[in-house]
């Protein structure tokens, strides 16, 4: 490892350039296309997400309407029975 630390290129601040703390535009160009790219991803999930609870709330909706439609089925029935002794 000491030999590996021997070996290493030092760059000079000539070549590394002045320290202003401003990102190159590849660097930049590069955040911005990843930033895209993940933006992209959880909006993609995000929706399939919002289709998927949207089918589930539109079968749990008809699920209970069936169920309304059979209580007032059955309160019927319960109330033709009292009238009818």
């Amino acid at each position: 490892m000491v030999h590996a630390w021997q070996n290493m290129h030092r760059k000079g601040r000539s070549e590394l350039g002045p320290c202003n703390c401003v990102a190159l535009e590849a660097y930049t160009t590069w955040e911005l296309e990843d930033a895209l790219a993940k933006m992209k991803q959880e909006k993609y999930m995000w929706e399939e997400k919002f289709h998927a609870l949207s089918r589930k709330h539109e079968e749990l909706q008809l699920d209970s309407r069936d169920k309304d439609a059979l209580i007032e089925l059955l309160e019927d029935r319960a109330v033709k029975r009292q009238r009818d002794p």
